[in-house]
């Protein structure tokens, strides 16, 4: 399953009102803990760029049949994308 797969996967699986709800909250909150951790790798490697980190975040392996590990990295990728460093 590719990164993309995996969000589609969990937008679909939150489809009604009260679970999208709850993916939001979810996504809002790993966005948070990007914020963090973008922050902590500039302070380590500041020549790198929010593309570089962004990929290097996206590298992870994706090859699980566990629907938590799915889900878990679902929200992880979504947040990635709606995660916009303010360097």
């Amino acid at each position: 399953m590719t990164a993309e797969q995996i969000k589609i996967k969990v937008k679909e699986a939150y489809e009604n009102v009260d679970s999208g709800d709850f993916l939001q909250l979810k996504i809002k909150q790993q966005v948070e803990l990007h914020r963090i951790n973008f922050k902590r790798f500039k302070e380590v490697y500041p020549d790198k760029d929010f593309e570089y980190w962004k990929y290097y975040n996206e590298a992870m392996n994706i090859n699980s049949t566990n629907n938590q590990e799915i889900m878990a990295m679902g929200i992880y990728f979504l947040a990635l994308d709606e995660f916009k460093p303010d360097d």
